[in-house]
């Protein structure tokens, strides 16, 4: 028997708990939680958010990377929603 290892996609849905867990108390919690939904959509669009079983943890990895830069760079710097409004071009 030959097993296929299918490739599988973490969503945001699989990850928004963590993440809303993540920046609670955080005091634009809701602006970083868009910010992360739209990075996290661009990874999966560019396949990076693609995995089998044995890449799940790769992916989870670039995940939690993600959520700390952005969060690490909201922190640093006062004015963040100007920041990432320029950076995304919003």
């Amino acid at each position: 028997m030959v097993y296929m290892s299918k490739n599988k996609i973490l969503t945001w849905g699989d990850v928004a708990y963590a993440t809303r867990i993540y920046t609670a108390g955080f005091d634009h919690e809701w602006e970083a939680l868009e910010w992360m939904w739209q990075s996290w959509e661009m990874l999966i669009q560019s396949g990076l958010a693609t995995y089998t079983n044995i890449e799940l943890s790769q992916v989870v990895l670039r995940f939690l990377a993600l959520i700390s830069f952005l969060m690490e760079l909201s922190l640093k710097l006062n004015s963040s929603k100007v920041f990432f409004m320029q950076f995304f071009q919003v």
